[in-house]
């Protein structure tokens, strides 16, 4: 290193240095401004900054938390979800229960009950990861219900709590400590002795000791047979294989069984299209090829029977396993259906573990032949690291990369979202991130958004060029920056339930500018407020883009989005 490279270093340092002492100097005034006045929403707001600032997210929940309550108080509610939304996006993993429940009952209070959803699968997804099903069952039953989409997603997070139930149920029993040849040592009433167990293969026969002969323990019992045996040594293994690579297709004109099928394969990790009948079904094998379709038999337009002939005889899908799902339980109809190559019939109702099992043996079938070694695909990539956004939040994750310098893909996905999100990083620093059509910057504001789901760390070289400069832990925060931002505006709109719809006035913003982004924004709104959404529906829509808030917030003040009932009475 130079001479000017070290004191340019040396510099950075000490300037780094003098802001920190100064942030800690502001903390410090805020503090003691909240012990002369602790319900002072200022200090609160400007200390949760600073927190942030320096990376103390712990302490920055703890005063967000402080905050929401102080609006709760005040009922300025709004204010409190926005205060408790942010302090969920920075909680660790220890914090956030602590957050979700006072969140979720808030929801609850104001009777947003579509709302709540996302969060209550969080916690959800959180207790079941602790093993804590009864907690989770609780929870979800305190949830009056989930309005327009009660049955969806009370069926969705009910299988859930039902697949962590028979996780739990299936893992191996805690292994006891042997009993140690001698006691010497610590005595057993030391404060830090161990607690020993002792298990016994064989109970002893304490009424031989009435006889004459002396005491011995009887001869042990033959063990039964039993699968379950076997089992219990490998689904450990089994249970938490992912298929992220595969995609199956669900062809039923049933919406219910539709949505089981998403919800029952989410924990394989693959990707679930769905059709309501044969003819959809063919249209999105084509498009899509599938490693695996499961359609039922009685449909409309094109029964199961007429779709598996058309997947027959086309050469590209001719080799994807196809499943039968019927309710007619004849032997004969069953051997017809395998006779003619069906690999599996499925009779109804449904053993979910059963199906779950079978599939994901196909999927480990059909990848293990995509290899010519019997390797799984792409065996040279491994996950460094994969988890569930739900217990650790995507700003943890971006962290523990950027601490670690690693140069990777990060992907992650969301059931709410058709797309997966990669982000690419050389040496801890985001370069380049991508959504779909989405690209830069904004992917990492949008993913802020993203509180369930999975992600997946492959460490690679990474050649792409900076299409971001900025270094992570900035971008981070700047996205928290308008996260916040955009919560102000979300809670400051008028009645959410109201619906809006374009004034006659609205079509003359067009020509304020023929910018091409600012006549698509402008063209988008207009399409959203066509008086089928309420305002609420509208601005989730905009929930992460500040811009189009602001621009919306504008339009109302501006009388250019008015109630739909003024608008009939002009």
């Amino acid at each position: 290193m130079g001479i000017f490279d070290k004191v340019r270093s040396i510099t950075q340092e000490m300037s780094i240095k003098l802001d920190n002492a100064k942030v800690r100097r502001d903390i410090d005034k805020h503090e003691a401004e909240l012990r002369n006045n602790p319900q002072s929403v200022f200090a609160l707001q400007e200390l949760s900054a600073l927190y942030q600032e320096i990376g103390e997210s712990t302490k920055a929940v703890e005063v967000l938390t402080r905050l929401a309550e102080i609006h709760v108080t005040g009922h300025a509610y709004d204010l409190a979800l926005a205060s408790y939304r942010k302090a969920e996006r920075l909680a660790v993993h220890g914090q956030r229960l602590d957050v979700l429940r006072p969140l979720i009952q808030l929801y609850i209070q104001l009777k947003r009950f579509e709302e709540v959803y996302p969060y209550v699968r969080q916690a959800l997804e959180s207790l079941i990861s602790q093993h804590r099903i009864d907690e989770a069952q609780t929870l979800l039953d305190e949830v009056p219900t989930f309005a327009a989409k009660e049955k969806e997603y009370r069926f969705e997070l009910q299988g859930l709590i039902l697949r962590g139930q028979e996780a739990l149920a299936f893992a191996p029993p805690p292994t006891p400590l042997p009993l140690p040849p001698t006691l010497g040592g610590r005595g057993m009433g030391h404060e830090h002795s161990s607690p020993i167990t002792i298990q016994m293969a064989t109970p002893i026969d304490f009424s031989a000791a009435l006889s004459t002969g002396p005491l011995t323990a009887p001869a042990p019992v033959a063990e039964r047979p039993s699968w379950t045996k076997n089992k219990r040594k490998r689904v450990e293994s089994a249970s938490t294989e992912q298929f992220p690579h595969d995609t199956v297709l669900v062809v039923d004109d049933d919406p219910t069984t539709r949505q089981m099928f998403q919800a029952l394969y989410r924990p394989l990790g693959c990707r679930v299209v769905t059709a309501a009948d044969g003819v959809e079904g063919l249209t999105k094998a084509l498009e899509i090829q599938p490693s695996l379709i499961i359609s039922d038999l009685l449909m409309p337009n094109m029964d199961g029977s007429e779709l598996f002939t058309q997947v027959r005889e086309h050469a590209a899908l001719r080799n994807i396993p196809f499943i039968c799902v019927s309710s007619c339980r004849e032997e004969e109809e069953r051997s017809a259906a395998l006779d003619l190559g069906v690999e599996e019939y499925w009779v109804k109702p449904l053993n979910t573990k059963e199906i779950l099992i079978r599939t994901r043996r196909l999927l480990k079938r059909m990848r293990d032949m995509s290899s010519p070694s019997g390797s799984p695909i792409l065996p040279a990539i491994s996950t460094d690291l994969s988890g569930n956004l739900s217990v650790v939040a995507f700003g943890e994750v971006l962290h523990l990369i950027e601490q670690r310098k690693k140069s990777g893909i990060l992907t992650l996905r969301t059931p709410t979202e058709r797309h997966e999100a990669l982000i690419y990083l050389r040496d801890g620093q985001v370069v380049e991130a991508t959504c779909g059509a989405l690209q830069g910057k904004k992917v990492i504001y949008k993913l802020l958004y993203w509180v369930t789901g999975q992600f997946e760390f492959h460490a690679a070289p990474v050649d792409l060029p900076d299409a971001i400069e900025t270094p992570t832990s900035e971008l981070f925060l700047e996205a928290l920056r308008r996260f916040d931002a955009s919560q102000r505006l979300l809670a400051s709109l008028p009645d959410r339930s109201t619906v809006l719809i374009a004034s006659q006035d609205f079509d003359e913003l067009a020509a304020i500018s023929s910018e091409a982004e600012f006549q698509t924004q402008v063209s988008t709104i207009r399409e959203l407020f066509d008086g089928r959404r309420t305002l609420g529906e509208c601005a989730a829509f905009f929930s992460g883009d500040v811009e189009m808030l602001t621009l919306i917030h504008s339009m109302i003040e501006q009388g250019l989005l008015v109630p739909m009932f003024f608008v009939s009475d002009i």
